[in-house]
């Protein structure tokens, strides 16, 4: 019997070719971030990760993935269903890295405010801020959490309007605007 993957994944295909490396690569880390102790101890919100059981194996996983815009981007499980903690086919994409950050959480030990919010170094005022094309920008600064949050969400919705205006995938453009719709307003 051959040795699983993280001890669930099934390496299915014999000669993982330069064809399929990339696949592979992919398909191992999704399995290391859902059953890896080791990660699970660096990033501990990991530990409620899942994967579709159909993509335990890996054929099924690239034959997946085949069929998406992969090449050059980044898989990503928080655009359809915000804060998703299962990887499937109905819940992934793939999103170029500017915008795939944009819906990267930290996994920031003691940050007991909402994503974009933070403290000032006083404790007097809560700071937003947005990262737009990997330079991060203040907002503003505010008395309370809640006004915070509504100015990080409305600056996050304009970046997600000027995003959509540089990509021509269809479904990202369609998650894009319902995760504004679900999550934003």
């Amino acid at each position: 019997m051959k040795k699983r993957v993280y001890g669930f994944g099934i390496t299915d295909i014999q000669n993982v070719t330069l064809d399929y490396r990339q696949h592979y690569i992919l398909w191992k880390h999704l399995l290391e971030r859902c059953f890896s102790e080791k990660y699970h101890e660096r990033y501990p919100t990991a530990k409620a990760f899942s994967i579709e059981e159909e993509w335990l194996t890996f054929s099924n996983f690239k034959d997946w993935m085949e069929q998406q815009n992969w090449n050059k981007n980044y898989i990503n499980k928080n655009i359809i269903y915000k804060n998703c903690k299962h990887y499937s086919k109905d819940t992934c994409l793939f999103v170029p890295k500017h915008l795939n950050t944009l819906f990267t959480f930290p996994d920031i030990k003691g940050k007991d405010l909402p994503i974009g919010v933070y403290h000032s170094k006083d404790k007097k005022w809560y700071i937003s801020r947005i990262t737009k094309f990997g330079k991060t920008y203040t907002i503003g600064r505010y008395k309370t959490v809640n006004l915070a949050l509504k100015e990080y969400n409305k600056e996050k919705i304009k970046y997600i309007e000027e995003l959509i205006q540089t990509i021509y995938d269809r479904k990202v453009i369609n998650a894009l605007h319902n995760y504004c719709e679900k999550y934003l307003k």
